[in-house]
């Protein structure tokens, strides 16, 4: 969506379920997204157009959070698989796992309220 009139940029549709996370990349060019409660893919998209760029493959249960570092150089990934995932960014390599949680690794939403 546009900031300045809401008038819509990009449609994509990765699948028929809902999308679980999305993060856009700290220099606003790429998408990642995670879909629906059975599928376990990050799917990579060129947030200018909405053509696919590939995916990440490494999660055994749905995403539930996915976020860059500030210093671009890692995407962290969360699941209902009981893991945290590092991937190297930009070079789309696994770059570790973090075990050890008893349930699905899930971050808080945050809402704001109007007063």
């Amino acid at each position: 969506m546009e900031a300045h009139d809401g008038s819509g940029r990009i449609t994509f549709k990765a699948t028929q379920d809902r999308v679980t996370e999305l993060a856009f990349s700290l220099d606003g060019n790429i998408i990642v997204s995670g879909h629906g409660f059975t599928d376990s893919t990050i799917r990579i998209w060129d947030a200018h157009t909405g053509a696919a760029l590939g995916s990440l493959e490494g999660h055994g249960a749905w995403l539930s959070d996915l976020v860059f570092t500030p210093d671009r150089s890692r995407l962290v990934s969360a699941s209902a698989d009981q893991t945290i995932r590092l991937w190297k960014w930009p070079e789309r390599e696994p770059d570790g796992i973090l075990r050890g949680h008893i349930g699905k690794v899930a971050t808080p939403r945050r809402t704001s309220e109007c007063a």
